[in-house]
C-alpha cells in the first residue's frame, strides 16, 4: 500500500508514520500546511517526496491511499476530494466537523467503491478491547449505565505548535470535538450500542472553543450515562465505567477490572495487538472498509453536534 500524508504534525509523526511502516506501507508523498513539517515527516520516514499542494498529492499515481491528519475543518473537504480521486482514506478524528460533511464523504465513497475509515484509535487500547469482550460474554449482565471521562491539560500541552486547536474556524469546536469523539466511539464499541439523545453543558475557553464539555446521554438499548471531555486537568485522566445488573467494569488506559459477585479481578489484556493503521491496511487489501469506518466516525460527530446544539439551546437534543 502506497500512502500519501495530508498533514504532518505531531499525530502524523508520532503515530501514523511509525504504525504505517510497521505494517509494511510505503510512504510516498507528504503535504502539510508548512513545508518544514512535511520535510520533517519525510525525514522521519526516510522515504517519499514533499508535495507543494495537497490537491497535487491526490493526483499522484504512486499514492493508493491517503491519511488525513490536518486541522479538523479540513478533514471533510480533503477526504471528499481524496475519495473523488479514487484514493482509499484514513481520516484522523474527528471524521469531519459536522454531519453534513460526513454524509457527503460517505456518499462519495459508496459511489467510488473506495475504503474510508476513521482513526478512532482508542478502541484498540487493550483495556477497551478487553472490556468489549467482557460485555459480549455477559460478565456484567445487562448493561444499565456507563460513565466516560477523558481529560488532560489541553492540546498545546501535547503539541505546543498546534495552535490551530484554539481557532474555531480550523478546529470546529473544543474539547468535545477533540476528546469527546474518542469517548463516544469507546461507548459505542464496548456496548455495541448507539447514543440517541444528549443534554450538554460547556465551560471555559472562548470564541466557540470550549475547554470542558459534560453530557448526560441515553442509548438505543436503554442505557443511561455521562461523558466528560476536558482540557483543564492537571494530569491525564481517562476512564470508562460500565455498570450492569450482575457486575461492573472499571477501565483505564492501562487496565480493565471486573467487579462481580465473586469479587474483583483484572481482565487479561494479552493478545490485543491491532492498530487502526493495521486494520486500514487490511481493509485496503480486502477492498472493503472495516471498523472503525466512516460510519463510526459520523456517529461520533453526530453526538458532538447534538451536544453543541443542546448547550446552545438549553434542552435535550436527539442525535441525528
Amino acid at each position: 500500500m502506497r500512502v500519501g500524508l495530508l498533514g504532518c504534525g505531531a499525530i502524523a509523526r508520532r503515530s501514523h508514520i511509525p504504525a504505517l511502516q510497521a505494517v509494511g506501507a510505503s510512504l510516498t508523498a507528504f503535504w502539510s500546511r508548512t513545508t518544514a513539517s512535511a520535510e520533517a515527516a519525510a525525514a522521519d520516514a526516510g522515504t517519499g517526496e514533499v508535495v507543494p499542494e495537497w490537491a497535487a498529492l491526490l493526483g499522484r499515481d504512486d499514492v493508493d491511499a491517503v491519511v488525513i491528519s490536518t486541522p479538523n475543518a479540513l478533514h471533510g473537504p480533503q477526504a471528499l476530494a481524496a475519495v473523488q480521486a479514487g484514493k482509499h482514506v484514513l481520516v484522523e478524528k474527528p471524521f469531519t466537523v459536522d454531519v453534513a460533511s460526513a454524509d457527503a464523504v460517505l456518499s462519495a465513497a459508496a459511489a467510488r467503491g473506495v475504503v474510508v475509515m476513521t482513526a478512532h484509535n482508542a478502541r484498540f487500547t487493550p483495556s477497551i478491547a478487553a472490556a468489549r469482550d467482557a460485555v459480549r460474554r455477559g460478565d456484567v449482565g445487562g448493561v444499565t449505565a456507563v460513565r466516560a471521562v477523558f481529560c488532560h491539560g489541553g492540546p498545546l500541552a501535547w503539541a505546543p505548535e498546534a495552535t490551530w486547536f484554539l481557532d474555531r474556524e480550523l478546529a470546529g469546536g473544543g474539547a468535545l470535538l477533540d476528546l469527546g469523539v474518542h469517548l463516544v466511539d469507546s461507548i459505542r464499541f464496548v456496548l455495541d450500542d448507539d447514543v440517541t439523545s444528549v443534554a450538554a453543558t460547556l465551560a471555559g475557553g472562548r470564541d466557540g472553543v470550549e475547554e470542558d464539555g459534560l453530557l448526560l446521554l441515553d442509548t438505543r438499548k436503554g442505557v443511561v450515562g455521562s461523558l466528560h471531555a476536558g482540557w483543564r486537568a492537571p494530569a491525564a485522566d481517562f476512564g470508562l465505567t460500565v455498570v450492569g445488573d450482575a457486575g461492573r467494569l472499571l477501565v483505564t488506559g492501562t487496565e480493565a477490572r471486573l467487579q462481580d459477585g465473586e469479587g474483583e479481578r483484572l481482565l487479561d489484556l494479552e493478545g490485543y495487538t491491532d492498530t487502526v493503521q493495521g486494520v486500514f491496511a487490511a481493509a485496503v487489501e480486502a477492498g472493503r472498509a472495516l471498523p472503525p469506518d466512516g460510519h463510526d466516525g459520523r456517529a461520533a460527530v453526530a453526538v458532538v453536534e447534538a451536544a453543541y446544539a443542546s448547550a446552545r439551546e438549553g434542552r435535550t437534543v436527539q442525535v441525528s
